[in-house]
């Protein structure tokens, strides 16, 4: 027997405005995929987002909560780890408990950058292992001290560059 379930496609481009998109009656882009797709399935007239920042208003659509019950208030901040063992589970895990095969694909800016979110499948537009962001730890130890990251030397205090001569 068939499955009779709809399937689901959720488009949430960061930087697309409505009149760059051909259905809202802009006629100067081309956009025929998307204008197919909004022939044939269900397109949103008015839209809001829950925060003017996109980390936060990514994260409270994943959560269904505004940024407040979050947590994620800035974009340096994403949901508690916690998030699922305290009622607040991602759509993507929900779909996926239902039975449904999720998966997400380009800049989802969670954090840590390579956690699932409920996802069965993720294709990660931007590899970070080679980002050295510092932990909590480190900045408490460095406080009162220029912040230096991993891999970076420090001069040693006293010590200046050398001043460059011009060659004129």
């Amino acid at each position: 027997m068939p499955d009779r379930r709809p399937n689901i496609l959720f488009l949430m481009p960061d930087q697309l405005r409505r009149d760059f998109v051909g259905v809202y009656g802009q006629g100067f882009a081309d956009t025929p995929n998307i204008d197919a797709l909004a022939a044939r399935d269900v397109v949103f007239e008015r839209r809001l987002s829950p925060s003017p920042r996109r980390i936060p208003a990514q994260a409270s659509m994943l959560a269904g909560h505004n940024a407040l019950s979050t947590g994620a208030l800035n974009n340096n901040h994403w949901l508690r780890p916690d998030h699922d063992a305290c009622g607040v589970p991602s759509f993507a895990r929900l779909l996926s408990e239902s039975g449904y095969h999720t998966e997400a694909s380009g800049k989802m800016r969670f954090i840590p950058w390579d956690i699932s979110e409920g996802f069965d499948h993720r294709v990660i537009a931007e590899d970070k292992r080679r980002i050295h962001i510092l932990e909590v730890s480190q900045i408490v130890r460095n406080l009162g001290r220029p912040v230096t990251p991993r891999g970076a030397r420090r001069r040693p205090a006293g010590k200046r560059r050398a001043k460059r001569r011009s060659l004129s």
